[in-house]
């Protein structure tokens, strides 16, 4: 995901190979998945949030906020300008500016 480019309820960034997705569920939980069976590898815990969208901001912080405009969850990793969260084939979610890592969902190596 590029700055500006966000996750709304119900949709998913997939890995580039298709085995990995991480969705903004209806109960406001973002997930990363296994897209074939569904085995959560992480949750931001945001169930019952009502969040209403994921955004992955221009100043490099990767942030649910909820119907009423309110962050209810953040990667932390704000400050450094266009950088991009990847879902990897690996199974880890990372945020990257150029090719330092400023975030990741530690879960790699699946």
């Amino acid at each position: 995901m590029n700055p500006d480019e966000a996750v709304f309820p119900g949709r998913s960034q997939t890995s580039c190979d298709g085995r990995f997705r991480l969705t903004l569920q209806q109960d406001g939980n973002l997930v990363l998945a296994y897209t074939s069976t569904g085995q959560v590898l992480w949750a931001s815990g945001t169930t019952g949030k009502r969040s209403a969208v994921a955004l992955m901001q221009r100043d490099g912080n990767f942030v649910i906020y909820d119907s009423r405009g309110r962050a209810v969850w953040a990667s932390g990793s704000g400050g450094r300008s266009g950088a991009r969260l990847a879902v990897q084939d690996d199974g880890n979610a990372v945020i990257y500016s150029g090719s330092t890592v400023l975030w990741t969902s530690g879960t790699g190596g699946h």
